[in-house]
């Protein structure tokens, strides 16, 4: 892995060289994990089981810290369906808190 993450990490790649990997911070592999992911140079993997939550907190904290932010990710242009033409690039939004919505037959009567 931390050769994986040699190949996307300058500070990574110096330490690996010179043979010091006990020198390589857990902030160095997560962030050399997370521009890897990015790039799409690899994929990270992570394994649990929700039957008896082995390894779901550690597969949550894993997409917030690896996985990109909607912020991250460029403009989409796409091409409308019926029109065949190219339509206007969109960026993404900014994430918003969710909210709660009842539908009129999921309230109480009283």
């Amino acid at each position: 892995m931390i050769e994986a993450c040699a190949d996307v990490s300058d500070a990574v790649m110096e330490k690996f060289v010179a043979g010091d990997l006990g020198k390589v911070t857990e902030a160095e592999i997560w962030a050399a994990l997370r521009k890897g992911g990015l790039e799409f140079k690899f994929v990270p993997v992570t394994c649990g089981s929700a039957f008896k939550n082995k390894g779901v907190q550690m597969l949550l904290d894993a997409v917030v810290s690896l996985l990109p932010s909607p912020l991250d990710i460029p403009a989409v242009s796409g091409v409308h369906p019926r029109r065949k033409r190219r339509t206007g690039r969109r960026r993404s939004r900014r994430a918003r808190p969710p909210t709660m919505r009842l539908s009129p037959r999921s309230r109480s009567r009283s």
